[in-house]
């Protein structure tokens, strides 16, 4: 299990909207965390393989395997905000 907590001063400028999973609009329409992950090293540097999963403070998931969206990892994350921050649970 993972923790953040994101500290913010202005929750009224926070972009928390719900969307369906890997929908694109997490990466242009509202706050999120991102996580990589690099379980390994390539031959080639310029190919290195890694994992990135995102969250938003309203809990939606956006998932890839190089920045491939096709793929879907089995991993669940909750949201929660409060006064001045929001936290991820993943």
């Amino acid at each position: 299990m993972l923790g953040l907590r994101c500290w913010e001063g202005h929750a009224d400028y926070m972009h928390a909207g719900r969307y369906e999973r890997d929908a694109d609009r997490i990466w242009t329409n509202a706050d999120h965390v991102e996580i990589f992950l690099a379980p390994g090293v390539a031959p080639d540097p310029t190919d290195y393989p890694f994992y990135q999963l995102m969250v938003s403070p309203s809990g939606s998931q956006w998932d890839g395997y190089n920045l491939e969206v096709d793929w879907n990892g089995t991993w669940e994350a909750a949201a929660d905000a409060g006064e001045g921050f929001w936290s991820v649970e993943a």
